[in-house]
């Protein structure tokens, strides 16, 4: 009976010697987590990954806002063609929060179901587009992204924003005081009908830098390509061609703000340029058929204040066509 007592007696103390210690190290580690949070950022290297446990793009969205944490990018695998309602990335109580939507094996498709931008980005929140394909429908009322104050957007190689038609703002992308920056992919085939910005429009305080890609093939009023209105937007490479403005500006559209070549390369020399975009009216009728300038009245800085050149050549407007104009940077 001794023994058995004595043994009983070590076995619960060896129970509570596990229990205390399992706590503590619970402790430990939300303590760690908490110092780690509050420290801010996550390292590059820390990605969660979000697998087959959905069964599709939509479930796998849901699954992140089930299991929210701040300094978390969640790597959501794209392995075929999906469909999706607009989504607002919104996650309040949450800082830092980075969705990465990256197709396998290929560039995957996300065509919008219904009316609206199929992702806005929200404040404290960062899209990355890789090797996906969003696309828009023939008779949408918004951009196909929206990037709100404090949101960002990241386009990426593989990535493509496509075949929207609006008549809200911007056909592709709207950037309404938040970021967006192009590293690469496409912007095509977009279209506004009432407001500007066919492929991306800037404004209140918004920036776009585009770093490489292409911008081309879409269509608005004004800012066939991109339109910039109380915003700024920084050109270090790309191609920005084949765009359609009704009235001014079939490349870029400058209404208020700054417009910046960067360091990258020479446009039209190989690195990035502005070339064969459409405008109805000529620069000679205040209109830029690639790019054009509105300061106070219609000015369009030419060969005169080039402290940040800008060359823009074999651009057509109403059948006007010149090469060698330069625009400086506009406030």
């Amino acid at each position: 009976m001794n023994k058995l007592k004595k043994y009983l007696a070590g076995f619960i103390v060896l129970v509570m010697t596990f229990c205390f210690l399992f706590s503590a190290c619970g402790r430990i580690d939300d303590a760690i987590d908490d110092v780690w949070i509050k420290a801010g950022g996550v390292p590059e290297d820390l990605v969660v990954t979000i697998n087959a446990s959905g069964n599709n793009l939509d479930d796998k969205l849901d699954w992140v806002e089930e299991n929210l944490r701040s300094n978390t990018i969640y790597l959501i695998e794209v392995n075929k063609g999906e469909e999706s309602s607009p989504r607002t990335l919104i996650y309040n109580g949450y800082t830092n929060i980075t969705i990465h939507l990256k197709g396998i094996s290929t560039p995957r498709a996300i065509t919008l179901k219904s009316n609206g931008s199929l992702y806005t980005v929200d404040e404290k929140v960062t899209l990355i587009l890789e090797d996906i394909v969003l696309k828009g429908h023939n008779t949408n009322n918004a951009s196909l992204v929206t990037v709100n104050l404090g949101g960002t957007l990241v386009m990426r190689t593989g990535s493509a924003i496509t075949d929207n038609k609006s008549n809200g703002y911007g056909g592709g992308v709207y950037v309404n005081n938040g970021s967006f920056i192009m590293d690469d992919g496409e912007i095509s085939g977009n279209e506004v009908n009432t407001y500007n910005g066919g492929g991306v429009l800037v404004a209140d305080g918004g920036s776009f830098i585009m770093n490489k890609g292409t911008i081309k093939n879409n269509k608005a009023p004004n800012g066939g390509g991109i339109y910039i209105d109380r915003a700024f937007f920084t050109m270090n490479g790309g191609n920005i061609t084949g765009n359609t403005a009704d009235n001014h500006g079939g490349g870029i559209f400058i209404k208020e703000g700054t417009f910046t070549k960067g360091i990258g390369g020479f446009i039209a020399g190989g690195g990035s340029w502005v070339d064969d975009n459409n405008a109805k009216y000529g620069l000679d009728e205040m209109a830029g058929h690639a790019a054009y300038a509105e300061i106070l009245r219609y000015t369009l800085v030419r060969n005169e204040k080039v402290d940040i050149p800008v060359t823009l050549y074999c651009n057509s407007a109403g059948g006007y066509s010149e090469e060698g104009w330069e625009v400086s940077a506009v406030m």
